[in-house]
């Protein structure tokens, strides 16, 4: 399943489609880079920032396999674990909900989830990323509210997905979590 993320690379936004401790998959194939050329890359997530050197490894019709080059063990780490908080499989679900936060409320709907966090199609002018607020949902008639911070804002359309925001939960709630994906569930997995 890809990951859809953006890095810059060689100083400009880049899209990508996978990413790992070694490298990533660049689905841009117009870019004119050569297998052995070395390139300079960066990526956020979260609060990670990477910047390193890499070198494309491979090319083909869909864009180019780039090896990340001398990335420090602190540094494969910490995309590991962005890898497992930003990246992990979600359900896709359709549920009513709500994000409140410094008083206001945002009506939506939450797309996807997981026991770390969610997406929520809502419009997007009042929040930023890094708010703390709480996610307020129904289900089965019993009001629920899941603290969290906002990770990310789609304010254009980025990702195949619609206006929204992805929220990390503060902590899991697996039994809730379970019943969601249950009662409201799609039967598909989704990032």
């Amino acid at each position: 399943m890809p990951i859809r993320h953006h890095i810059t690379l060689n100083d400009k936004s880049r899209s990508i489609n996978d990413l790992s401790t070694g490298g990533c998959f660049v689905s841009e194939p117009e870019l004119g880079l050569n297998v052995g050329e070395k390139v300079v890359l960066s990526f956020k997530g979260a609060d990670l920032t990477i910047a390193c050197k890499g070198e494309v490894m491979r090319r083909t019709p869909g864009g180019y396999g780039i090896r990340f080059m001398s990335l420090p063990a602190v540094q494969r780490r910490d995309i590991r674990q962005m890898l497992k908080a930003r990246f992990t499989l979600r359900y896709e679900i359709e549920l009513p909900g709500a994000w409140v936060f410094d008083g206001k409320k945002i009506d939506g709907r939450v797309l996807n989830i997981s026991n770390f966090g969610c997406y929520v199609q809502a419009e997007v002018a009042e929040v930023t990323e890094g708010v703390e607020g709480e996610l307020e949902i129904e289900v089965k008639r019993q009001r629920h509210l899941l603290p969290g911070r906002i990770v990310w804002v789609n304010r254009t359309r980025i990702h195949e997905k619609p206006l929204g925001f992805g929220v990390n939960f503060k902590s899991s709630r697996r039994s809730l979590m379970r019943v969601i994906i249950e009662r409201y569930g799609k039967g598909k997995l989704t990032r």
